[in-house]
């Protein structure tokens, strides 16, 4: 009966006392072609002279991971999203594309973007943003919520009455369009899925005074170089029960098919309005009847 050999696999060892291992080291061959592991552990391929644990002089290509829970630092491709990403906080990030993520979930609505091509735009909440810089919040709330919130904190040292703090300053440097009905909008309001008043959409609480056409110099009126309109439309509803105090001001037809009338009402539903009237008749310049005595007639 013949002998049985059990073979078991061991440590092949390779320059067991030290030293670099050359594979490829033919002096003939370029140093592209070859790989080193020198004696201080680092592995060159393409380069004989290793800086780093892993230097390699060509393209690297990766795939995913089945590890479920890799290493900081461990960078795959993720086919799914067909992006290059990599593991930092314990998370993956995309590392792909122009687009850089600036925190450390995979949720789109919970992400910074930015974009670094020949037009550089911001996504907060999406990752392709409309202009330079898009915040979109889909945060759902009970109370209030903003989707962006904009506050100023600095100190104004000058004691001069045209010192000013700006929390929010809307501007626009480009070229007007040639076209006449082009506007330049500062501020735009859209409506609101499930809106069904108008009086719902927008509200702008200001706790102080508000200036129209500037924070200093001319306002609006003689010499003024800007201009509020007022929007036609219907009369606000009238309110029930004991009047309240406060103004509304609205603009509406006088009439169908008739001129905007401006219209003022008070509290207590009382209101003035203002509006071009037609122009008196001519008096009437016949002769006074003679059925008059001189008196009357004067």
């Amino acid at each position: 009966m013949g002998e049985v050999f059990n073979l078991t696999a061991t440590t092949l060892n390779l320059q067991r006392l030290g030293g670099d291992i050359l594979i490829h080291g033919d002096a003939a061959l370029s140093d592209a072609r070859k790989m080193i592991i020198t004696d201080d552990g680092n592995i060159g391929l393409g380069i004989l002279t290793p800086v780093e644990k892993l230097h390699i002089n060509g393209a690297v290509v990766v795939g995913d991971t089945e590890n479920a829970a890799p290493m900081n630092g461990t960078i795959r491709y993720n086919a799914g999203s067909d992006e290059l990403q990599g593991v930092v906080g314990n998370a993956w990030t995309s590392l792909g594309s122009n687009w850089e993520k600036v925190d450390n979930t995979n949720e789109i609505t919970d992400a910074i973007y930015y974009n670094v091509g020949s037009a550089p735009r911001v996504g907060i909440g999406t990752t392709t943003p409309d202009a330079t810089l898009q915040v979109r919040g889909e945060e759902t709330c009970d109370e209030g919520s903003a989707a962006a919130s904009m506050g100023n904190s600095s100190v104004t040292l000058s004691t001069s009455a045209s010192a000013a703090r700006v929390g929010l300053d809307i501007s626009c440097t480009g070229v007007w369009s040639s076209n006449p009905e082009a506007k330049n909008i500062g501020l735009y309001v859209s409506t609101v899925s499930g809106q069904s008043e108008a009086s719902s959409n927008i509200a702008a609480v200001m706790n102080g005074n508000v200036v129209v056409g500037g924070i200093t110099g001319q306002q609006i009126g003689t010499g003024g170089t800007n201009v509020l309109a007022i929007q036609n439309g219907a009369a606000p509803a009238a309110s029930s029960g004991t009047p309240t105090a406060g103004i509304q001001i609205y603009s509406s037809e006088l009439g169908a098919g008739g001129p905007s009338v401006f219209h003022l009402m008070t509290g207590d539903g009382a209101i003035v309005k203002l509006y071009r009237a037609p122009a008196l008749t001519p008096a009437d310049a016949s002769a006074v009847s003679s059925t008059y005595d001189p008196t009357t007639a004067a």
